[in-house]
């Protein structure tokens, strides 16, 4: 799939839902993924790492329009830094039958901060969610079997050892 491609089913996610107007939304978010929608499209080419999203839009974005935040995700549209924010602050997304696979799949991503990102979201969904507090460290202690990162490995001890004394 080209860059192209990928970036135009990804913006779709920020296209208004029929009963979503800036009214329903707040305009300032509804006006922004706007405007990303419109840049993405227009200048697909744009290197990824150039597209930056604040980490206060992102935790906006996460509560206005949660499903919006998981398919910039779902689509590997951030760069590495943005990424890592984005898979903590998906944590807090209420739905984890959509969020604990999502981030247990970045777990496996090829850079260290989104797999440290991916550890801290999941944490939040271990200790909203105690019917998966058992899938999610068993992930975490997956991936500290062959994190060679010594930030990611700092961050799934310390996981561990929270999710120990919640158990």
């Amino acid at each position: 799939m080209t860059e192209s491609a990928s970036a135009v089913e990804f913006a779709s996610a920020f296209t208004p839902m029929e009963s979503e107007s800036s009214s329903t939304i707040g305009a300032t978010i509804y006006d922004w993924a706007q405007a990303f929608q419109r840049a993405v499209v227009c200048m697909p080419s744009v290197p990824r790492s150039l597209v930056r999203i604040s980490e206060a839009k992102l935790t906006q974005l996460a509560s206005e329009r949660p499903h919006s935040l998981l398919a910039l995700i779902e689509k590997n549209a951030l760069g590495a830094a943005d990424l890592t924010f984005a898979a903590e602050i998906a944590g807090t997304i209420d739905d984890w039958t959509r969020v604990v696979p999502l981030l247990t799949r970045l777990l496996l991503h090829a850079s260290p901060v989104v797999r440290e990102g991916a550890v801290y979201g999941l944490v939040r969904h271990a200790d909203r969610v105690p019917a998966v507090r058992a899938t999610i460290r068993s992930a975490i202690a997956g991936l500290l079997g062959v994190e060679g990162s010594p930030g990611v490995r700092a961050a799934a001890d310390d996981a561990l050892v929270l999710l120990d004394d919640q158990l």
